[in-house]
């Protein structure tokens, strides 16, 4: 906001929190009940899948320490403290019929700390670390899902919805269909152009299950409320051409709206484009049916309306161009999106069709031009409920390289 003399600054009711999640977080994989989860499972068996061999079996420790960390974050004024709930500390297996008490007194004494030091706790349901049996039954590709997560999240609100006000159920759903279901990241699943499909739809559908579960028996005795969140980094085309701008657009229609509009717009369904765009590559490609799941009415409208507020996780600008290999017989996400990613990322300059700047673009600058126009392409499209930014920027090295000057650009305070 500004006030009368053009200063930026916030208003009184802004909330300034800090982020964590069990798995990057918690560490204590194996400890007092906890089974592994699929991120566990995976590491283990292949420690090259992480760059420098680590794992997550301490991560932060915040498990041992998490009483330490939860001052230190009161200490820098941070208001609200969210964290995610590790459904194998939880559920030994996943399944309510082994609750694991120590993991649900750890949370409880979580909870307590955080309170206790005058913040509000935020609580996401599932951050990716799925319990292992249930991935070797399809994971989110499997219907059934729904009905797990439905279970999985009503033993929670029970458990400890009369301390937690605020709600996410699944972390960034679009960058785990399309990343671990669709391409060549952890899961591994790698079946792009089907898997992801099949996951996002049902994230969907098991999110809106579990908001109308609250609504249906929570709301009332419980006063608190269920968000949605997905990330929503907004895609640039690599030049000002037809085909450059357009296959960015397209991009956006895919990975962010076709997450974003069955749930905030009044059709309730995928963008059309999305639809109609892969319908006819699926019937091109010999498919009796659209790879793209279709919603059938009821759940149409138990989608639509189901989040009392968005978050939204802006990291950087992903810098894309037309596809020069687009193959009808190609079946991958990619293809039916028809972009493919600038790489490597090296400074360019260059004006941007849309934007009234010329700028040196890399995809970690503009960031805050960037962001203000996310949220203002959000709020213009039927998102009227309160948004919440839950998580921005990212980690300059891992992108760039240790030598890169992140000061010379702005983009760091200098010490």
């Amino acid at each position: 906001m500004k006030d009368s003399s053009g200063n930026n600054f916030f208003p009184e009711d802004f909330l300034f929190g800090v982020s964590t999640s069990a798995p990057q977080y918690e560490g204590a994989w194996n400890v007092n009940g906890r089974t592994p989860s699929i991120w566990d499972d995976m590491i283990h068996k292949n420690p090259k899948l992480v760059e420098d061999g680590s794992n997550l079996d301490v991560a932060n420790d915040f498990y041992h320490k998490y009483k330490d960390d939860i001052c230190l974050a009161r200490s820098i004024g941070t208001q609200m403290f969210r964290l995610s709930l590790s459904w194998t500390r939880l559920l030994s297996g996943g399944f309510t019929n082994h609750v694991n008490s120590n993991g649900v007194q750890f949370y409880k004494n979580v909870i307590d700390k955080i309170l206790a030091n005058g913040m509000i706790p935020m609580v996401t349901l599932f951050h990716w670390d799925l319990p292992i049996d249930m991935q070797k039954l399809g994971g989110l590709t499997n219907p059934l899902f729904v009905d797990w997560f439905e279970q999985y999240a009503r033993f929670v609100f029970s458990t400890f919805g009369d301390k937690v006000k605020f709600w996410m159920t699944i972390h960034e759903p679009n960058n785990l269909c399309y990343d671990g279901y669709s391409n060549e990241s952890i899961l591994f699943i790698n079946l792009s152009g089907i898997a992801g499909y099949l996951c996002i739809h049902h994230a969907i559908l098991a999110h809106a299950r579990v908001y109308r579960l609250y609504e249906r028996e929570f709301r009332t005795s419980q006063n608190g409320k269920v968000g949605y969140t997905i990330s929503c980094n907004y895609p640039l085309p690599n030049s000002p051409s037809h085909e450059d701008v357009t296959a960015a657009e397209r991009d956006y229609q895919w990975f962010v709206k076709g997450l974003l509009n069955p749930i905030f717009d009044s059709t309730g369904d995928y963008p059309s484009i999305m639809k109609e765009r892969i319908a006819n590559y699926s019937r091109a490609q010999g498919f009796s049916i659209s790879r793209l799941p279709s919603f059938t009415k009821k759940q149409i409208d138990d989608v639509r309306g189901s989040a009392d507020f968005l978050g939204i996780n802006y990291y950087m600008n992903d810098i894309l161009k037309a596809s020069s290999a687009n193959e009808i017989t190609n079946v991958s996400y990619t293809n039916d999106v028809g972009v493919d990613m600038v790489e490597p990322l090296q400074p360019k300059t260059l004006t941007v069709q849309g934007y009234s700047e010329s700028y040196t673009l890399m995809r970690t600058q503009l960031y805050h031009q960037k962001c203000e126009r996310m949220l203002s392409v959000l709020a213009g499209a039927s998102v009227d409920e309160r948004i919440l930014l839950i998580a921005c920027g990212t980690a300059l090295s891992c992108f760039l390289g240790p030598n890169f000057d992140c000061k010379s650009l702005g983009l760091c305070a200098a010490s």
